[in-house]
């Protein structure tokens, strides 16, 4: 079964800096913090990614 989502118009333009489109063919993984950084864990997510190249924080 394939879904497909479009965020409505008025939704995209209250906001205009975050992403609604990309490249399907490109291999991203996108991480998020949304409960806030965990003190105990966050830093140890961070350091492990800074070991991979080509890697945005």
């Amino acid at each position: 079964m394939k879904l497909l989502v479009r965020p409505p118009q008025l939704l995209r333009s209250l906001y205009k800096d975050s992403l609604w489109r990309m490249d399907k063919n490109e291999p991203v993984i996108y991480l998020t913090f949304d409960d806030g950084p965990i003190p105990e864990l966050t830093p140890w997510v961070l350091d492990v990614l800074k070991e991979y190249r080509n890697v945005r924080i």
